[in-house]
């Protein structure tokens, strides 16, 4: 009998060693999909790196993230996308029930409690909940309860850098802020001069790098090449540009960007050169002022590149510039043009 019953505590201990697996393995799954869906292009291999320097906290991997990647301000508990990430990491963990998971987690940290007190009388729907939180915290809470729940966890953090270099999240990263540059520069253009002359010249020359931001950029070169360098015969009236047409010209500005960085330090790694690009949100003068900052703090300021026309050349070959001396020309004069406006300005 005894060693029947050792064997039987045997067989439960291995049960309920393998749902302690199997639980580890869902929390896991949940934690990859919360990063993966609430940060774009990011891979699942690197929210497990980020994960491990975090300690497996999600809030601190998730500002990690946010201040790897140069934004500004991590998404706050209201944002829609912070809820659906939720939701979708709740899913993939296998949790019972998702929803009240998200809301718990998207709620103030009192309301939070309140919501644990009162799950076990969950309704369909959630209109019940709200009403009653509504009531017991009209009184409101202690204001140390009212802080974000970002900052919750964030400041407690003893991360300060991250080892890894993530090189192909970062590019995707900024060809999609490329590409919303893109879009800007169309609104900010007339349609009619849009559909009728510069869609030839933005599609072929209206790259975002430049002296200017790269919005100013984009209209700049492209306003510029149009002038100097007309079709020659007329132009068919184009209703819109296509969104391959936009990614093209694009990858074309972005490797113009990077090659422009290396050209003119050339001991930059390339993932220098995009990290960069991402804390100077793209902004090629601010780039290059941020990568001789690094230079010197490698004690390898002996290698910077002579002359800025180089450097405005290896841009315009990268890029497929149809008239790459013309626009080298181009970006150096209004280039001295805009550092007399400064000296002017400035006196």
């Amino acid at each position: 009998m005894a060693t029947i019953y050792g064997r039987g505590a045997g067989r439960v201990g291995a049960v309920k060693e393998a749902k302690l697996r199997d639980i580890a393995r869902h929390s896991l799954d949940g934690l990859v999909a919360f990063l993966t869906y609430f940060f774009l292009y990011l891979a699942d291999w690197e929210a497990v790196r980020y994960l491990l320097l975090a300690e497996a906290d999600p809030l601190v991997a998730a500002r990690v993230m946010s201040e790897d990647r140069g934004l500004r301000t991590v998404r706050s508990a209201s944002d829609g996308a912070l809820r659906l990430a939720l939701r979708c990491a709740a899913i993939t963990a296998k949790h019972p029930r998702p929803k009240l998971l998200a809301l718990m987690w998207t709620s103030l940290p009192l309301e939070s409690i309140l919501l644990l007190t009162v799950q076990r009388e969950l309704p369909r729907d959630d209109c019940h909940i709200f009403g009653k939180l509504s009531k017991e915290v009209a009184a409101g809470p202690p204001s140390h309860l009212l802080r974000p729940w970002p900052e919750l966890t964030a400041c407690d953090s003893k991360v300060t850098e991250v080892p890894y270099q993530h090189s192909t999240s970062l590019r995707r990263v900024l060809l999609d802020t490329i590409h919303g540059f893109y879009l800007k520069a169309l609104a900010r253009m007339l349609t009619c001069e849009l559909q009728s002359r510069f869609h030839r010249s933005l599609l072929k020359a209206g790259h975002c790098y430049g002296p200017f931001d790269p919005v100013s950029n984009i209209i700049l070169n492209t306003i510029w090449y149009e002038n100097s360098f007309p079709p020659q015969i007329q132009e068919a009236k184009l209703d819109t540009v296509g969104t391959l047409s936009l990614m093209r010209i694009g990858a074309r500005s972005f490797y113009g960007l990077v090659s422009c960085l290396c050209t003119r330090y050339p001991n930059l790694s390339l993932h220098q050169a995009l990290r960069c690009l991402l804390d100077t949100d793209l902004n090629l003068e601010l780039s290059l002022e941020a990568a001789m900052r690094m230079q010197e703090q490698q004690q390898q300021q002996q290698s910077r590149c002579s002359s800025v026309q180089a450097a405005y050349r290896a841009a315009a070959i990268a890029a497929w510039h149809p008239k790459p001396d013309a626009q080298v020309e181009f970006l150096c004069s209004c280039k001295d043009m805009l550092g007399v406006s400064r000296l002017l300005a400035g006196g």
